[in-house]
């Protein structure tokens, strides 16, 4: 996933006669979904002072 254009997904895509476009119009939604619970979840972190230092 933090790699799309890897060789191993490409490759599969190729084989399985999925296009690119296609595969990253289906992958973008969860991938945004992905993204902003992680941002959530950093602004909490930082609001209530969590980690070492």
């Amino acid at each position: 996933m933090n790699f799309p254009t890897g060789g191993v997904l490409l490759g599969g895509l190729a084989i399985a006669g999925i296009p690119y476009v296609r595969w990253v119009r289906w992958v973008f939604p969860y991938f945004l979904l992905i993204v902003n619970v992680g941002v959530i979840f950093l602004i909490i972190a930082q609001l209530i002072n969590y980690g070492p230092f």
